[in-house]
């Protein structure tokens, strides 16, 4: 999960989120947090049956105006899925009052969907398909498994999956600006999923700096 500065871990989605994204259960506790964001396991009921899949509702907060571009990022990759771009199954916002955020996530029942006041901070829920681990985590499998140095062709097929999904991203507009192996995720059947959009842009020029530092450019 992206760093973007000090706070508590975004809570789980509240009553009235969790009906509207159709959740039948979601952990009490994170399995990944960040600086202010938290990835929750859940289970979520399938709209096509009475099945249900499981799914990763990942939670953060944001600032009214970063908000806004968060939405237009979901909207997009919600309406054009790509196989190596993590699927969206739903989003949902609410307003939580400075209380909530402070720890309290107890209380937050009682502010989603109200005017909270300029004391508030938008909390933004999305449903995610669940993967596995990221790209970080699994390379010392992979090595031990071919040996000290991937070899080229294995490379090369990872590279052409996360090209793939960067392509499917600039067609519609999408800068994802944070590129790393944390946020490249590898699916049960070992595909490679690209994940974590918080830092994106949709038809922006970008002037500000993000991403991750250690990743970044000279």
């Amino acid at each position: 999960l992206a760093s973007r500065g000090a706070g508590p871990a975004a809570p789980p989605p509240p009553r009235e989120a969790m009906q509207a994204l159709r959740l039948v259960d979601v952990a009490s506790s994170s399995f990944a947090a960040g600086s202010n964001a938290a990835c929750y396991a859940g289970r979520q009921a399938s709209t096509a049956s009475e099945a249900q899949r499981d799914v990763c509702v990942c939670a953060s907060f944001f600032e009214p105006r970063r908000t806004m571009m968060e939405l237009r990022v979901l909207k997009i990759l919600g309406s054009a899925p790509h196989p190596n771009v993590v699927r969206l199954y739903g989003f949902h916002v609410g307003l939580l009052p400075s209380q909530c955020i402070a720890g309290h996530p107890a209380r937050c029942d009682l502010y989603v969907g109200t005017a909270a006041g300029p004391a508030s901070s938008t909390v933004l829920w999305r449903v995610l398909e669940r993967c596995g681990a990221d790209l970080y985590e699994r390379l010392p499998t992979l090595r031990r498994d071919s040996g000290a140095q991937l070899p080229e062709p294995l490379v090369l097929a990872l590279l052409e999956q996360i090209a793939c999904a960067l392509a499917h991203l600039h067609q519609h507009g999408i800068s994802h600006r944070d590129i790393k192996l944390e946020n490249v995720l590898v699916a049960p059947c070992g595909s490679l999923k690209l994940a974590d959009f918080d830092l994106a842009s949709v038809d922006a020029a970008c002037t500000d700096t993000v991403g991750t530092r250690s990743y970044a450019a000279p």
